[in-house]
């Protein structure tokens, strides 16, 4: 977890501070899991604090750097075949597609360049960010 998760991050939190420009944005994925941890069952320990790494990580780089943007969405589950083929009994109507997050994260934080921490929230079928 800390490796798939926490550690790409490090990696991209290093290439931007070396690459993004001051008109640069930093998108980071979190877990709705990492915002409470009475979220994290006994069996997700270390995904939710790998996660929650993430938040850390960014809210330390918007602390040190503040020549460019750090934002991170917190999805709950999203919708790809891995998740599919470990859950397939629960229903997938909830879950958030790739596309749909990456449709909302294009237009309110790249193009409307908001900053900040976005919980990933689908009602009646729509995705959207709500800050944090």
């Amino acid at each position: 977890m800390l490796s798939s998760n926490l550690n790409s991050s490090i990696f991209s939190c290093g290439l931007a501070t070396r690459y993004l420009t001051s008109t640069g944005h930093l998108i980071l994925t979190g877990a709705h899991a990492s915002l409470t941890p009475s979220t994290c069952s006994s069996f997700m320990p270390g995904y939710g604090l790998s996660k929650n790494g993430v938040k850390y990580l960014a809210e330390m780089l918007r602390g040190l750097n503040p020549e460019f943007k750090v934002s991170v969405v917190h999805p709950r589950t999203l919708d790809t075949e891995a998740n599919r083929s470990a859950m397939p009994e629960e229903d997938f109507g909830g879950w958030v597609r790739c596309e749909e997050l990456a449709g909302e994260v294009m237009e309110r934080l790249v193009e409307g360049g908001e900053e900040g921490d976005w919980d990933v929230v689908k009602e009646g079928g729509v995705t959207r960010l709500v800050k944090l």
